[in-house]
């Protein structure tokens, strides 16, 4: 990332004499791949002009203000969408009307759309008098100012927590669905689960656990947040607020408890075809010695 993006200014200015801006922010986690480029050249041009978009490797930034120099006037404080690759779109002070056509949109270039989105709130103030680059204070983020690589580092915070919350929700889908499965075991010393399930499974575990590392790359420093201390300072105070490294290691130990579970499970179907093929070995047998028998008997007779 060259060094040209932190001089990149948004539309909240840095005239220290102005008072604070609020922006609210929406994350949602909407599906899986969204095709960002595309969904750039079909957004509606009207209200984003070609130079309002902001494009990395991973993201998409589409500007909904002007890129006017500063100072600018404190009633358009700027609207911002952020669309990662991986499923998440962060809106910026976005109405409620423009929030559902923007998803709307960006459902439209997601290669599996889920029924319903996980989502999350945030907010960020704009403080030009503030002494220090940023601070923290409870639900909120204060700035100093904020620019393209504010903008970068919060967006891939908040989407990286809903995509988190996403899976999160389906591990304990599974934790429950063990749950169920080891009570019935327990009541019924049996069990309704076939192996292709249990294989069905445990390729979903893995392919979640690929998917958090290498597509949404929550263990993966920030470019922006790596390059300039000012912004990994925004981004380290962020995850901490979202208590991502905290979750993830919990959730790491609840798919190893369910990877110890299907592995239990799976011991017990080999067994069971280990049990069947024995007893066609005994059938088989027996039954050559049968025909042994009778046609010993018929010789002799």
């Amino acid at each position: 990332m060259g060094s040209e993006d932190a001089e990149v200014m948004l539309p909240t200015g840095v005239n220290k004499t102005q008072p604070d801006v609020e922006l609210p922010i929406k994350a949602f986690y909407i599906g899986n791949q969204i095709n960002f480029a595309t969904m750039a050249a079909e957004y509606p041009h009207a209200a984003v002009p070609l130079s309002s978009r902001v494009k990395s490797g991973d993201s998409l930034i589409i500007i909904l203000s002007a890129l006017d120099p500063p100072p600018v006037p404190r009633d358009d404080p700027g609207r911002y969408v952020v669309v990662f690759r991986y499923g998440a779109v962060v809106c910026f002070n976005l109405s409620l009307k423009e929030i559902e056509e923007t998803l709307e949109i960006a459902r439209r270039f997601t290669q599996h759309a889920y029924k319903s989105a996980t989502t999350d709130d945030y907010r960020v103030v704009v403080r030009p008098s503030l002494e220090p680059w940023s601070s923290f204070n409870g639900d909120f983020v204060v700035l100093r100012r904020m620019d393209v690589n504010n903008l970068r580092v919060i967006s891939s915070v908040l989407g990286q927590t809903v995509a988190l919350y996403h899976y999160e929700q389906q591990v304990e889908t599974m934790l429950e669905m063990f749950s169920d499965l080891n009570a019935q075991t327990e009541q019924t010393g049996n069990f309704k689960m076939t192996k292709k399930q249990l294989f069905q499974l445990v390729a979903q575990l893995n392919k979640m656990m690929v998917d958090i590392v290498t597509k949404i790359g929550l263990l993966k420093r920030s470019d922006t947040a790596w390059n300039y201390a000012q912004y990994g300072q925004v981004w380290e105070g962020l995850r901490a607020d979202f208590e991502l490294e905290q979750r993830f290691e919990a959730m790491d130990y609840k798919l190893e408890l369910i990877i110890t579970q299907a592995k239990f499970y799976m011991e017990i179907l080999q067994n069971r075809k280990s049990d069947t093929l024995e007893w066609i070995i005994i059938l088989l047998i027996g039954a050559e010695i049968c025909v042994s028998v009778f046609d010993m008997a018929t010789r002799v007779s």
